[in-house]
Formats: structure tokens, C-alpha cells, sequence
């Protein structure tokens, strides 16, 4: 939950890899996934030196929280399990 709120405050991430990280996040596309020590430190420099990646990151996370995890996109998603549900 912290990952997606992150995500949803524009903050570029890097989270540790694992599958429900891997599950929201694209390696090098929504965020960095780091999977030791090594890693965090490359991916977090990455982060903190270049603007580029921060503003793609931001962007990046807010597209994948807004359509998958919005008020819209989560009612769909309940309006869809429960007509499956009453057999619509």
C-alpha cells in the first residue's frame, strides 16, 4: 500500500524486488526495483542525480495509479465483480 501511495503523490520510487512490487512496477519504466544492497545504492544515485528520470518516474507512477487504482477505475472494477456475482 505505501508503494501506491507513493506512486499516487507523483514521488519517484525505487522499492525493494519483490512480487508484489514487481506486480506495480516495471523495472526502469515505473520505478527501479532494487535486489540487494548494491542495487539500491545504483538505482537510488540513478535517481537522485538525474531529473530526467525523476519527472518520467512521476509521470509514470501517477498514468499507472490513475488508471488502475482511481475512484473510476477501482467502481468499474466493483460494478463488474459484483454484477459477475448477481449473475448479470
Amino acid at each position: 500500500v505505501k508503494l501506491l501511495c507513493y506512486l499516487a503523490c507523483g514521488v519517484p520510487v525505487v522499492a525493494t524486488d519483490v512480487p508484489p512490487h514487481r506486480a506495480l512496477l516495471a523495472d526502469g519504466i515505473t520505478g527501479f526495483l532494487a535486489a540487494n544492497e548494491a542495487d539500491w545504492e545504483r538505482k537510488l544515485a540513478v535517481v537522485l542525480d538525474d531529473a530526467a528520470v525523476r519527472e518520467r518516474f512521476r509521470r509514470a507512477g501517477l498514468d499507472l495509479v490513475r488508471r488502475f487504482y482511481s475512484a473510476g477505475a477501482m467502481a468499474k472494477e466493483y460494478l463488474k465483480f459484483y454484477g459477475e456475482v448477481a449473475g448479470r
